[in-house]
């Protein structure tokens, strides 16, 4: 992540993501306490002039580690925070700093954008962009279902302004605008995950038209991403098209040319391997799956994890690895795909229980029905946690059905009961 233009905020962000008093952080840095006292000090909005000291903050931010990296970005959002009616930067510093739960961030948004006469500087764009980032955050914490509505909403509102917005500046349009498509592609894949379909493919099409507004290719590749993943999904019911997903995993492709290694080279891979399974081309499907794994494993040694987009810092090893053992499922060779589930590290979140949820409906399509019960526990265990994701819950319905069946499995039909009745939008 390279933030570029630091003011007294990113300074203070700096600062709290490292947990050091003032004297503490110049010392780290090699200036003085009156020099760290000087930035913090500056009006709200103004720019370090310095380059050497903002190649020293950039620097320092580089170092973060990932947990020191997620306190900066909370810093962040907690010190942009505040209601847009004109722009607040200049205000910023001599108000009491609110701090907002993470809980909350989507409806202090949507509050946000309900002015009625919407001036948006360059703080309140990045403002925004902030709250986006901690939106995917939390998705992949919490699932779809608990912030589906709120974001849909504020996903809506911020389209809407658009007609009547003025901007402080061209830097600021720019922000503003790559924030709402990512808000609108984070909503479509929130409205998947909680199985409302129409809903997911309004809020993708919303995206690709800000990204064709914007101009903004990172917001198309985003949109391309969710949108395809969503037909994936649905070409089982005839609601859907494998070889839509290549269309648009082919423009991602044609607009990433000439970057350099990044995870989301691996994300388009794992799109087109999944394509071609469904398609049951199982050569293709081989050779776009080692495409995946080569780019994530380039990835891995040029793109740390800190630098990459936040909604592509869910692309790792198990990510692959759970497109792979997903793709031979479709070509209808189980027991590879048993086995590469099986040698997935385990973990918690929102993914890790979609893919222990997937490995658990394979082998029940197997017939090992006991094997698919088993892994089925652990999903509720994690989804009885607070996790709520309704696309995890479908997956383990057959297996629920199946399980009605045997008296031994009474208590996993009871507990998925009472998860299921929970787990909604």
């Amino acid at each position: 992540m390279i933030v570029g233009d630091w003011t007294c905020t990113e300074v203070k962000a700096l600062r709290e993501a490292l947990r050091q008093t003032q004297e503490e952080f110049a010392e780290t840095l090699g200036y003085t306490i009156h020099a760290v006292q000087k930035w913090e000090n500056l009006p709200a909005g103004r720019k370090l002039a310095r380059l050497k000291t903002v190649e020293d903050m950039e620097g320092q931010l580089a170092r973060l580690d990932p947990v020191q990296h997620e306190r900066f970005q909370s810093a962040l959002a907690r010190l942009y925070s505040g209601p847009l009616t004109r722009d607040r930067a200049a205000e910023l510093e001599s108000e009491e700093v609110v701090d907002v739960n993470r809980r909350e961030f989507g409806k202090v948004l949507a509050g946000a954008l309900m002015a009625e006469s919407l001036h948006i500087g360059h703080g309140d764009a990045r403002r925004i962009a902030v709250y986006v980032n901690l939106i995917e955050d939390e998705a992949r914490r919490v699932g779809g279902a608990p912030l589906v509505r709120a974001v849909v909403a504020q996903s809506e509102q911020a389209l809407r302004v658009l007609d009547t917005v003025t901007f402080g500046n061209s830097e600021a349009e720019t922000i503003y605008l790559s924030a709402v498509g990512h808000l609108a592609a984070a909503a479509s894949w929130l409205a998947f995950d909680s199985t409302l379909l129409a809903q997911a493919r309004r809020s993708a099409n919303d995206a690709f038209a800000v990204a064709n507004q914007a101009g903004d290719d990172d917001v198309t590749v985003h949109s391309c991403m969710v949108r395809s993943l969503e037909t994936l999904a649905l070409a089982k019911t005839g609601e859907g098209s494998p070889q839509y997903a290549l269309r648009l995993t082919g423009l991602a492709r044609n607009l990433l040319r000439g970057r350099p290694p990044a995870r989301i080279h691996a994300l388009v891979a794992t799109r087109e391997a999944q394509a071609h399974a469904q398609l049951g081309d199982r050569e293709r499907f081989v050779r776009a799956i080692a495409v995946a794994w080569r780019e994530m494993e380039q990835a891995a040694d040029y793109e740390p994890i800190e630098q990459c987009p936040v909604w592509l810092q869910f692309v790792s090893r198990s990510e692959i690895k759970f497109h792979e053992a997903r793709g031979y499922e479709r070509l209808g060779d189980t027991a590879t795909a048993v086995e590469l589930f099986s040698a997935m590290e385990r973990g918690a979140g929102r993914n890790a229980v979609f893919y222990r949820a997937r490995k658990a409906a394979i082998l029940a399509g197997g017939g090992d029905l006991a094997a698919a019960v088993a892994e089925g526990v652990q999903v509720l265990d994690q989804l009885e946690q607070g996790l709520s994701s309704p696309r995890t819950i479908t997956v383990l319905e057959p297996i629920r059905t199946a399980a009605d069946k045997l008296p031994t499995d009474e208590e996993f039909c009871q507990r998925f009961d009472a998860v299921s009745s929970k787990v909604g939008v």
